[in-house]
C-alpha cells in the first residue's frame, strides 16, 4: 500500500513537471510564431531543463514499478491496466484519474511540439534559425522538438 501511495504521489509530481514543460513549449511556440528571436535561447534552455526533469521523473517511476512488480509478483512487462485490476478503491480511482490527467497533458504537449515543428517546416523563423542568426550558436546545441517529443512519451 505504501508503494502505491508513493506511485500516486510521484505520478502527481510528474504530471506537474509535464505541465511545466508544456508551459515552456507554449512559450517557445509563441516566440517562434511571433518572431521574437531575442529570448528564444532562454526559452529553449528552459524547455531543455524541463525535459531533463521529466526524464528523471520517468526513471523514478520505473523504479516504483519495479518495486510494485516485486510486491504483486507481476511479470517484467506489465500494463498499467493490470495494476489497476490488482488494486482496490480508492487506489484504483486515484491511479486511473492521475493517468488520465497525465495523458491529457502529454497529448497537449505533443500537439504544441508538432505546431513548433510544422512552423519550422513551413519556413517560418524557428528557434534554431533565430539563434544562428542572432548569436552564431551551434545548431546542435539547440533544443530539438523531436528530441523533446521523445522525452514526453510516457509509458502510462
Amino acid at each position: 500500500m505504501e508503494t502505491l501511495n508513493e506511485l500516486i504521489a510521484h505520478l502527481t509530481r510528474q504530471k506537474l513537471l509535464l505541465e511545466r514543460m508544456l508551459y515552456r513549449a507554449v512559450t517557445v511556440r509563441a516566440m517562434v510564431l511571433g518572431g521574437h528571436a531575442r529570448f528564444l535561447a532562454w526559452a529553449a534552455e528552459d524547455l531543455d531543463r524541463a525535459q531533463e526533469k521529466v526524464a528523471a521523473a520517468e526513471v523514478r517511476r520505473d523504479a516504483l514499478y519495479t518495486q510494485l512488480r516485486g510486491l504483486y509478483d507481476l511479470p517484467e512487462e506489465f500494463s498499467f491496466d493490470a495494476l489497476l485490476l490488482l488494486t482496490s478503491e480508492p487506489m484504483t480511482t486515484l491511479l486511473a484519474t492521475t493517468r488520465s490527467e497525465m495523458a491529457a497533458v502529454v497529448s497537449e504537449l505533443r500537439s504544441t511540439l508538432e505546431v513548433i515543428s510544422e512552423q519550422a517546416h513551413a519556413g517560418q523563423v524557428t528557434a534554431e534559425q533565430a539563434l544562428a542568426r542572432l548569436q552564431g550558436v551551434d545548431l546542435s546545441e539547440v533544443v530539438d522538438t523531436g528530441q523533446a517529443r521523445a522525452h514526453i512519451d510516457t509509458r502510462l
